[in-house]
């Protein structure tokens, strides 16, 4: 039979888990704890039974005082704090009541703090209490109504965790093709970039031999015309500046006309040398453009190899 101490132990913690109705204990289950001392007498001989002796005078009021701070964390919301506190007074006497309020805690833990491990704890708690409660003789069906609760609750969570991992990975593939599709436009800029230089560069001339001639004749029809020019400006500037020395002085006529002669030849010199670097000069730059023409012009050849016909010229 249980020990009277036990007895009053039990029916005090009994009540004090289920007055009031309190938030941290909604249950109206009638909670037991688990196998107290059973003390049984034969022939005068009393022998303890199996299970854990009832808790003492210091332990029962210090289980006491852990239950009550346990619940006014739970009132207060510390629900991590209730769960500690009640967990201590669980050690301390072993009462199955406080396996419910554990569970409820953990239930009550999960709304503020969302972590599926809470809710696997208030499972494991309320399976333990439900399991107890049976083998004692209680009503353990309140506690486990509360499981399909408790695994709706686990299955929505790891649904919205899929649903995040799904989003997460969607913004991730969205953020790697927006990345792809900005890398392939900069690589198709920079190839349009480098075509455009090698067009330019392509364009830009580079005399061939003809070219070569022609800038030869442009500079030899431009400095030669200018430097002939010159020569023959100073020499007829030269003659003229004598035979206005020589005007005082009584001169033949065959010396003037030599004179004359003189400066006309260096005037006609002049003149000639001007057309003919003009010549070289209009000529050079009519090579310039030929070349320039040929050179940009795409090259064509003619070919004939077996089966085909090539032409490129």
């Amino acid at each position: 039979m249980v020990s009277r101490a036990a007895s009053r132990w039990i029916a005090a913690v009994a009540a004090c888990c289920v007055v009031g109705e309190s938030p941290a204990f909604a249950a109206t289950v009638a909670f037991a704890p688990t196998a107290p001392a059973v003390a049984s007498t034969t022939a005068g001989t009393t022998t303890a039974g199996t299970s854990a002796p009832a808790p003492g005078e210091s332990d029962r009021a210090e289980a006491q005082r852990l239950f009550e701070r346990g619940s006014d964390a739970y009132n207060l919301g510390r629900f991590d704090q209730a769960i500690e506190q009640f967990e201590q007074a669980y050690e301390l006497t072993q009462v199955n009541a406080l396996l419910y309020n554990i569970a409820q805690a953990y239930t009550k833990y999960f709304e503020v703090d969302p972590n599926p491990a809470h809710l696997r704890r208030a499972k494991v708690m309320f399976l333990n209490f439900a399991k107890i409660a049976e083998t004692s003789g209680e009503d353990p069906r309140d506690a486990r109504q509360r499981l399909p609760e408790i695994d709706r609750q686990l299955a929505e969570f790891a649904a919205r965790q899929a649903e995040e991992r799904a989003e997460a990975k969607r913004a991730e593939e969205a953020r790697l093709a927006a990345e792809r599709i900005e890398a392939e436009r900069i690589a198709a800029q920079t190839r349009r970039l480098e075509a455009e230089t090698r067009a330019a560069a392509e364009l830009r001339y580079r005399p061939g031999r003809l070219g070569v001639a022609g800038y030869s004749l442009l500079g030899v029809g431009v400095f030669g015309g200018i430097a002939l020019g010159a020569v023959s400006g100073a020499s007829s500037s030269r003659l003229q500046d004598q035979r206005s020395a020589e005007s005082g002085l009584p001169l033949r006529a065959s010396r003037l006309a030599l004179y004359d002669e003189h400066i006309a030849s260096a005037q006609a010199l002049g003149y000639v040398a001007i057309g003919v670097g003009l010549g070289l000069a209009v000529t050079g730059i009519a090579m310039i453009v030929v070349d320039a023409t040929r050179r940009r012009r795409p090259a064509r050849r003619v070919s004939v190899g077996p089966g085909q016909l090539k032409l490129s010229f």
